[in-house]
């Protein structure tokens, strides 16, 4: 079971890597009303500081919130506004999380809102036992981008493994970003 979770992993890590070339640069926004679904450009580098299972109260366990630090890569090149992530987290507890995934970047004025659909393999270290390794995470970040192109914003992501597993309890996430064009 283990090495098809690895190779399930690989798979969606590989496939969108090898059709990068094909993948659109820049072209026109799409409206949707006062709303922009941006298209591609440069890529950028997301930091976050925050809260991992956050909102939880601290438990005998001691798998209650702990701070964490989160960095992602989003490919600027896009297939149909729909961009390519590479990210990972580490909490305080020894609790990490790596994952690949999909992003649409929604602008309005200056504001960008990004939601992020990704899968990946989690680690528990001391932090909560999320029902196994393969796990899913959504995201959606606000940021306000500023005139050099970086973006500061919030961010507020959850952990779950869909029912996959025996135990799911999910974790939720709270962060402050900053992001970079690169």
């Amino acid at each position: 079971m283990k090495s098809s979770k690895s190779k399930l992993i690989a798979a969606l890590v590989l496939f969108p890597l090898a059709f990068q070339a094909v993948w659109a640069d820049e072209g026109s926004s799409l409206s949707l009303g006062p709303f922009e679904v941006l298209p591609g450009g440069k890529g950028r580098v997301m930091v976050g500081l925050g809260e991992f299972n956050a909102f939880n109260q601290r438990t005998p366990k001691g798998d209650g919130p702990s701070a964490m630090a989160n960095l992602e890569y989003r490919f600027g090149k896009k297939i149909s506004y729909l961009g390519f992530a590479l990210g990972g987290l580490m909490n305080t507890n020894s609790g990490s999380f790596v994952y690949v995934g999909n992003y649409v970047d929604i602008g309005y004025k200056n504001y960008v809102i990004t939601p992020l659909l990704s899968v990946g393999s989690y680690r528990k270290g001391a932090g909560p036992d999320l029902g196994g390794t393969l796990q899913f995470r959504s995201s959606i970040t606000l940021a306000y981008e500023l005139e050099d192109g970086s973006r500061v914003g919030v961010r507020v992501a959850h952990i779950s493994n869909a029912g996959i597993h025996d135990e799911n309890p999910g974790a939720n996430e709270f962060l402050v970003t900053y992001g970079f064009p690169f």
